[in-house]
């Protein structure tokens, strides 16, 4: 599974570094790709158990938005990028719940319109 993980890691950041270096009209060499997705890798194993301690330590089972943001408080570039997502993703769901309500109870719905009429 490692290894696995390992290869997939490569592949991403061979991509990631093919496009650059298009896009620059520059090589970059394989050695330095392979370095580059050892160290992501590495950083990534970081992440993993920092993440999963926050979850721990606040008692939770689950990891959520908070332990992934308090895990980037201190990188205000990666903060605020996860952050945009947790809000996208915070509503969406807002979306989907008030659209079950709807589907569930449509009378209910119609209820409320009548009584802000009022």
């Amino acid at each position: 599974d490692e290894d696995r993980q390992r290869a997939a890691t490569l592949f991403f950041v061979n991509r990631l570094c093919s496009d650059k270096s298009n896009e620059l009209g520059m090589q970059i060499p394989r050695e330095t790709v392979a370095t580059m997705a050892s160290v992501f890798d590495s950083w990534l194993e970081i992440f993993a158990k920092d993440i999963e301690s926050f979850a721990k330590h606040r008692k939770g089972k689950i990891i959520n938005t908070d332990d992934i943001l308090l895990f980037c408080r201190n990188n205000e570039k990666l903060h605020s990028q996860f952050q945009k997502v947790a809000n996208s993703t915070s509503e969406q769901k807002e979306t989907k719940k008030r659209t079950r309500k709807k589907e569930e109870d449509p009378e209910a719905a119609d209820r409320k319109t009548k009584k802000s009429k009022q």
